[in-house]
């Protein structure tokens, strides 16, 4: 196990008594029903690692179980193979705070920064190649995602008079050789906050607008920022925003005072947690599993959707980012070089992705709409062509319904199921299995 052991709790000794009662537990249908109940007991537990280092660590990406880096004050970046046995420096060529850091493999990232820094690699990191999108010294750039090797979006502001202004959202599709605008400031007392794509074509933009910046902005595109739909979703947030993330073209979360729920692309939303999320700074979802990160190392996890969330603490430590391969392995990182990591006791949920690191690329996607009356429609996607059936159970493991029991090609596939007269309300559960990859949801059948 990579780091080394916090104290133990009862949670994390309940769990491994769930692998010794259960040691088949994903095998067995008949379980599923035992271990809807029990895993919610089972959360994540933090075991720090030496990062080598006393900078302010301000983000981090892995890109499997294996590689990540983490960057920080001073230009630094620090490499893993090892799943952070062992951290090794990486030369930046600036000395700028980095702030960001996206990869999309193990040899393509980006890294973004202090007075315009923009960073890129081919490699791994082995070597970084500096671009000058603007690097002018009160530019920060302080997000970026990567979307394929040669396309990364940043977001970015200019410090001026000890304010923010003119926060603005790029995109490259030729490695940084040119740049494309994709939304400006939207107007005076309107700020852009965040942003996140959730596929190569389809992000959202979120900020705040009103002369108490009370109210949400979010936009939409749906061709990799070529066009906006610019009719603005005007939504009454109270205690700011934070973050915005969405894991499909329909499903996504706010964070602001509370968390809040979308699942038709941002057009409504609905707050569906009552803590107080007024001081948070990340948050990740895969399926129904997530995580809030807020100040002195608390760490909030949900295993619903964002509903309820469970409190986890990294003690006095300041946390700035965190980062997730899977539901259940991620890592944190924050203040005097603080890096952090989890593998959830390795129980397998429901909700996970995937259930190895050879099919990490899979997704099943949480049904919509949820809860549903008659019909409801399932998504899933395919990194490569695959034999995959899709099939629909009771609550007690019994066969409902096959959806699918075919070879398919790579890509994202919909599916629709509809009840049958006389079928009773309550929770269904559907699984996919494509390869190695299997993985089970929950999905609630109104009447």
């Amino acid at each position: 196990m990579p780091g080394h052991y916090m104290p133990l709790n009862t949670k994390y000794i309940a769990c491994k008594l769930m692998k010794l009662l259960f040691p088949h537990l994903n095998l067995k249908r008949y379980i599923i029903v035992v271990f809807l109940v029990a895993v919610d007991i089972c959360n994540a537990q933090w075991l720090f690692q030496n990062s080598t280092t006393n900078n302010h660590l301000n983000d981090v990406s892995f890109t499997d179980s294996l590689h990540g880096w983490v960057v920080g004050n001073n230009g630094i970046i620090f490499h893993t193979r090892d799943s952070g046995n062992n951290w090794s420096p990486q030369i930046s060529t600036v000395r700028q705070t980095l702030s960001s850091v996206s990869f999309c493999d193990t040899m393509n990232g980006w890294i973004v920064g202090d007075e315009g820094s923009v960073l890129t690699t081919s490699n791994g990191g082995e070597t970084w190649r500096f671009i000058e999108l603007d690097t002018s010294i009160n530019i920060l750039n302080t997000k970026v995602q990567c979307l394929s090797p040669s396309t990364a979006v940043i977001f970015n502001k200019r410090w001026e008079y000890d304010i923010y202004v003119e926060p603005r959202v790029w995109i490259t599709s030729d490695t940084g050789s040119t740049w494309t605008e994709i939304a400006s400031q939207p107007g005076y007392y309107n700020w852009w906050y965040d942003f996140h794509f959730a596929t190569d074509s389809i992000g959202f933009i979120a900020g705040i607008s009103g002369n108490a910046y009370e109210k949400l902005i979010v936009v939409k595109t749906n061709d990799g920022g070529s066009t906006l739909d610019t009719s603005y979703i005007n939504w009454k947030v109270q205690g700011g925003f934070k973050r915005i993330y969405f894991k499909n073209r329909y499903e996504g979360w706010l964070l602001a005072d509370s968390i809040y729920h979308s699942i038709n692309s941002g057009v409504d939303w609905k707050g569906i947690a009552i803590n107080n999320f007024n001081v948070s700074k990340d948050l990740v979802m895969f399926g129904d599993t997530g995580y809030v990160v807020q100040n002195e190392g608390k760490i909030f996890q949900t295993t619903d959707g964002g509903y309820t969330w469970n409190f986890q603490s990294l003690g006095i430590k300041i946390i700035n980012k965190i980062d997730f391969i899977n539901p259940r392995v991620g890592w944190a990182v924050g203040q005097y070089g603080t890096i952090a990591y989890t593998d959830n006791a390795g129980i397998t949920s429901t909700n996970d992705f995937c259930t190895n690191s050879s099919s990490e690329l899979c997704r099943l996607y949480q049904n919509y709409p949820n809860p549903f009356n008659p019909v409801t429609t399932i998504e899933f996607y395919l990194p490569k062509t695959s034999v995959v059936t899709l099939k629909i159970y009771n609550i007690l493991g019994e066969e409902v319904a096959t959806l699918v029991s075919d070879r398919l090609n790579a890509g994202t596939h919909q599916y629709e199921w509809s009840r049958s007269a006389g079928m009773a309300s309550g929770v269904y559960l559907y699984r996919l299995e494509a390869g190695e990859f299997i993985e089970t949801r929950k999905m609630i059948l109104m009447r």
